[in-house]
């Protein structure tokens, strides 16, 4: 049961908040991005499906948080209204392997946040990423501490093994 005070964050979605709430998501392959103001005790968190959007998409569309370099974009821009990027402290997690034959989705994933974090220089407090398990994780927005949950294994499901 979800408290008051907590804000589920969605696949495809992204949420930043200056109240003293807790914003947390369940990841497979996808992956989540959270960051934290120390000082203003402000932050969010956005979770993506996929890095980017395929070449057959308009570039002047709409940004779609479905897509890291979206989702990451928008987290950017509210981010920098609030405060200097570099004051900020980050996690990334999820981007596991959740069926055989898919792989590179969760590694690409991955790779896209930790450049993003590279480029902005942020510091690191938390990273969980990789594996073969699903992830719930929790940001408080009060005390910056990330609370990570491994979910059950899944029996890795392929093409052509029976299953």
């Amino acid at each position: 049961m979800m408290s008051p005070a907590e804000h589920v964050v969605q696949p495809g979605d992204w949420f930043f908040s200056q109240t003293p709430l807790t914003i947390s998501t369940l990841l497979g392959s996808c992956v989540a991005v959270t960051v934290w103001h120390p000082g203003l005790h402000c932050g969010g968190m956005c979770h993506y499906l996929l890095p980017r959007k395929s070449s057959g998409f308009n570039e002047m569309s709409i940004p779609n948080p479905r897509y890291g370099v979206d989702a990451l974009e928008l987290l950017f821009c509210k981010m920098s209204q609030e405060a200097p990027i570099k004051e900020y402290r980050a996690g990334i997690f999820g981007g596991a392997t959740m069926f055989l034959g898919n792989q590179k989705v969760g590694e690409s994933n991955g790779i896209l946040a930790i450049r993003w974090i590279e480029l902005h220089k942020l510091h690191v407090d938390y990273s969980d990423i990789g594996g073969v398990q699903g992830r719930k994780i929790k940001l408080d927005l009060n005390t910056g501490t990330v609370q990570t949950e491994l979910m059950p294994s899944a029996n890795l499901q392929g093409e052509g093994n029976g299953n």
